[in-house]
Parts: C-alpha cells; structure tokens; sequence
C-alpha cells in the first residue's frame, strides 16, 4: 500500500511540475517584449534554406531588402542586422544563425566597427545605453554554448548580464505595458529587415579620401575571427562599408578596410560609398544619416546584381517549387506596403510607388498649377517611380468625402489592376 502511495505522489508531483513549468513558460512568453518575435519569426519558420544572411548595424537593417533582392534576383535571404549590432555581437550571433540555416554567403556591413569604443561606462563591444536593442538580437536565439559565451564576452562588464540567458526578471514588470500586440503580434514580412518613409533632401558629392585609417578599436578585434570562422566553415564573406552621406572620418575607415585585413584570410569586399547609387535629394531618411525606402530599395537591387554577378552557385529560386513559398511571402509584402500609404504625406506615398507593382495617378487642379509644378521635389519622387506616376490636371473641383483638395493621389496594385488607395492633398 505503501508503494502505491508513493507511486502516486511521485506522479502527482511530475505532473504538477510539468504543469507549474507549462504555465511559467506561458507568462515568460507573454511578458517578453515581441520585437525579436515579429522581426526573426520568419527565419525560424522557413521551410526552405537561407543562401544569403546579411548582418551589421541600423545601417543594414533599414538598408538591405531580401524581399526586394528575391524580386530581382530569386535570392533566398534574411537580414540579422539591428540598431548598434557591432562586430563583437556578429561574431557570435552568426554562430547560431547557421544552427538552423546554411548560408553559402555572409554579407556583413561595417559602419559599427568603430563606433562603440567612445560611449562612457562600456567596454566598446555594445552600446549601454542601447542594451534592448541587443535583447531585440539575443532574445530570438535559445540557449547554447556559442550564446553563453556571448554574453560572457560582450557583456563582461554588464550588472545584469544573465539578463539575456534569462529575461524573465528583466521583462516580469510588464504587466501594466500589456497590449494587444503582446497576445497578436505583427509579424514582419520584410524578411529581418525594416524600411523607413520620410526624407530629407541632402546636399552632399559622393568623393574619395586617402586610406590611412589604423584600426584599433575592440570592435575591430573580432574581424580576423569572423573572416577565420567563415573560411573553416566553408562560406563566402563579403564585407560591405554601404552608402550614405558619410563624412571623411568613416570615408576614410572604408577606404582603409581591406588593406588593413587582408592577411588574416579569404573575403571580399566592396566599398559602396562612391558608386553612384543614391539620389541625394530623394534617397535620404529625415535623420540626414540612413535611407529611406527608395535609397534602400536601390542599394539592395545593386547588391542582389553584385551577388549574382560575382557568386554563381547562389541561385534563382523564384521558379523552383520548392520556394513558392517565398513568392506568397513576398505577396504579403507587398499587402504590408499599401498598409502603409497615408492621406497626411505626399512624398511618403510617392517613394512608395518606386515598387513596380504599384502605380499612382496624381490629379491636380488647374487654380494650384502653377505651385504644384514648382515643387521640385514632388518632380523628383514622381522620376525615381520610374513612370509609374501619372499627372493630370483639370479645371473641376476635387471632392473626396464631401471635403475640397487641390491634389489628388490614387494608387493602384498593378498585380489586381485594382484602386488600393486614395487622397487628397493640399498644397
């Protein structure tokens, strides 16, 4: 009798711990904040391999478009690069990423390798005053070895290190944040990446500087490692510096890389900042500093061509069966697109329609002629769509909702040849 009883208890005890750990992996999952969810869900779902991972700062991660690249170039590949990801933080994040994927090409931009050292109270290695953005990268990958070691490195001198093993003592306040996004997130379809609307004209003359930079930062330190890595395992590395209005300093860093490296081993690279890709006065994001959908819709057709050109075993997958999938998922991404268009800003919608499965028809009163073909910068957006804004204009009034506009925008979605948005403008 005795036996059983103990049998019993014991059962009882499994099954209530089994229970007890169920639920306390439910609340740790609600309480975590989503953003590494909605951004790497995509990753770890896919059903098909990854040939190209692209990796770095903000400056690659609001850059480098896969869905852009597959639409072009058939390329299957996913953005892991984040705000302030420095090359300390890449080296051993790249080490999961191909747990669950086999990338023939590493793609890594390198504005943060010099970034990070001047920030008061770090080591050089993450920027403390950013530490959720480096949950946004490690939050999205389990516990490992390669992990551990992470945050045993790059986070030497953080208090609350074990934070990024076990994030429930850092995310346990969130109760009161709850919202509905916590029980429905918003997965991204843009494949780890996120593109910016908004702009700012920028004068700026794309120009070279001497290569005289000396690399001596700690951020630095981990390039011979990264290049070391990826030639044992077998993958191509390709270091990038992208374009954007840089100033001499970080010219001359770009300038400087591949001499610098070179003898710790195999790797490409291309200095991107004086190709002549960018339209200076439309490609801009308004922080002066990053690009907006337009600038980042060319840089990632520059580097799917590259790509292409230069690596002939990464294939075109868009007519394999295999990866149909990614033509659905790239339909999505054209949905989330028109998601975007607002009745609150013209030029936004304009960079919108540089996509060739959209187009606009700009009608314009004749009363407010004469302004609206002043605006340089209208004329500017409506050239880089590429033709696919049309302007008319008429002598009538424009009635939308019974409300009087000088200007009017309608786009369509040439996939349906269906109106998916329309507004009026003022002047």
């Amino acid at each position: 009798m005795r036996k059983r009883t103990i049998i019993k208890r014991s059962v009882s005890t499994v099954v209530f711990l089994c229970i007890l750990a169920g639920v306390l992996c439910g609340v740790m999952n609600l309480m975590e904040k989503k953003t590494a969810r909605e951004k790497y869900r995509a990753f770890y779902d896919s059903g098909t391999n990854f040939d190209v991972i692209f990796m770095g700062t903000s400056h690659a991660y609001n850059t480098i478009l896969p869905q852009e690249i597959w639409s072009s170039n058939g390329i299957a590949s996913y953005n892991w690069a984040y705000s302030n990801c420095t090359p300390a933080e890449d080296y051993y994040i790249l080490q999961d990423v191909i747990r669950n994927t086999s990338p023939r090409l590493v793609v890594m931009d390198l504005y943060g390798i010099v970034e990070y050292d001047s920030f008061e109270g770090g080591n050089g290695k993450y920027r403390p005053d950013r530490i959720e953005q480096q949950h946004v990268q490690f939050d999205s990958i389990s516990l490992s070895k390669s992990k551990i070691a992470a945050v045993k490195d790059i986070f030497d001198d953080y208090e609350h290190r074990s934070d990024f093993l076990f994030n429930f003592e850092m995310y346990h306040y969130r109760w009161k944040e709850l919202s509905r996004e916590d029980f429905e997130p918003h997965y991204s379809t843009e494949k780890g990446a996120e593109l910016l609307l908004g702009h700012k004209a920028v004068k700026y003359k794309e120009h070279e500087v001497p290569a005289d930079f000396e690399f001596t930062s700690v951020c630095s330190e981990y390039i011979p490692r990264i290049i070391s890595y990826c030639n044992d395992k077998g993958i191509d590395l390709l270091f990038v510096y992208l374009p954007y209005p840089a100033v001499d300093q970080k010219l001359n860093i770009a300038a400087s890389f591949e001499s610098a490296f070179r003898e710790y081993g195999e790797f490409d690279y291309v200095n991107m900042t004086n190709k002549g890709i960018l339209n200076y006065k439309t490609d801009i994001f308004k922080d002066g500093t990053h690009l907006n959908y337009i600038g980042a819709k060319k840089v990632s057709r520059w580097l799917g061509d590259y790509i292409t050109a230069h690596y002939p075993d990464i294939a075109d997958h868009r007519n394999e069966s295999k990866y149909s999938i990614w033509n659905d998922d790239h339909s999505d991404y054209i949905d989330d697109l028109i998601t975007r268009f607002q009745g609150d800003d013209l030029y936004e919608c304009l960079m919108l329609l540089c996509n060739e499965n959209l187009r606009g028809e700009i009608l314009v009163t004749e009363s407010v002629r004469q302004d609206f073909e002043k605006d340089s910068c209208v004329w500017e957006f409506i050239k880089e769509s590429g033709g696919r804004v049309k302007v008319g204009y008429t002598q009538e009034e424009i009635l939308i909702e019974g409300d009087e506009y000088p200007l009017k925008l309608t786009v369509y979605d040439n996939r349906s040849d269906e109106e998916v948005f329309a507004a009026g403008y003022d002047l």
